[in-house]
């Protein structure tokens, strides 16, 4: 089984040219704002966004790591699950968001945020991590990953 704790860090964050990945923390609620703007898509609602975060930051399950510079603050993040499964042959981890600012962009941030996903789903003996993308599938075949299913979403609104 695996140990869902906040220890489930990757281990030696990695710093690119001064770009530092830690955990979010609460008080990063504000300069993330921005960085969920630009998520493809319909416009995120800064209420839902509010609600949103605090538990996001303090779930066991649940992985939001940002990217730091130190003359920028925060200029990328990720956000992935992990959750138990029963055809998949064990535990996986779905990454829902990744955004990186685009004065940040081309310079190994995303495929860092992503290898931060990784290390933190062995770190929870996951089995494989997922994800689905509107118009990103060249980025995700260069870091290894591979089309296996259609993805299909339905608005409850």
């Amino acid at each position: 089984m695996p140990h869902l704790t906040q220890a489930g860090d990757p281990p030696e964050p990695p710093q690119l040219d001064g770009l530092v990945l830690r955990r979010a923390t609460s008080g990063d609620r504000e300069a993330v704002w921005p960085l969920v703007r630009q998520i493809p898509g319909d416009q995120p609602d800064r209420g839902s966004f509010d609600r949103s975060f605090g538990p996001l930051v303090s779930l066991l399950d649940t992985y939001l790591v940002v990217a730091e510079s130190p003359d920028e603050g925060l200029v990328g993040y990720l956000l992935a699950n992990f959750h138990r499964t029963l055809a998949a042959g064990g535990s996986v981890v779905w990454v829902s968001e990744v955004a990186v600012l685009p004065s940040a962009r081309r310079q190994g941030l995303g495929r860092e945020l992503v290898r931060a996903a990784e290390r933190w789903a062995r770190s929870v003996d996951a089995v494989s991590v997922s994800l689905a993308t509107p118009g990103a599938g060249d980025f995700y075949r260069a870091l290894g990953y591979v089309e296996d299913a259609t993805y299909f979403s339905r608005s409850l609104a």
